[in-house]
């Protein structure tokens, strides 16, 4: 960042210069929340996030392989034959 000036993010936000980033991450929320709709709950619970990729593909992220085997078996179930399923980086998708 070439500017040392602070600003709120209050005035960022106003700037539009975070909207972009603010919808972004709304549209990966509403998408993982969507395919967790979708899962028993104990595979929904694991879900991390869920995005496209730039081939189009599904992108799933869970907390561990076990349950990423799991959720490779559900494809069908997700309306989606293009899905990857990752193990998310410890503390990823933690609030």
């Amino acid at each position: 960042m070439t500017n040392s000036k602070l600003c709120s993010l209050g005035d960022l936000l106003a700037r539009g210069e975070l909207t972009a980033l603010v919808a972004h991450a709304r549209e990966r929320n509403a998408l993982a929340n969507a395919v967790r709709a979708k899962l028993p709950a104990a595979e929904a619970k694991e879900l991390v996030g869920a995005h496209w990729d730039e081939t189009g593909r599904l992108v799933l992220s869970v907390r561990s392989g076990q349950w990423a085997a799991r959720l490779r078996f559900r494809q069908a179930e997700l309306g989606t034959e293009h899905v990857r399923v990752r193990v998310a980086p410890p503390g990823e998708g933690s609030a």
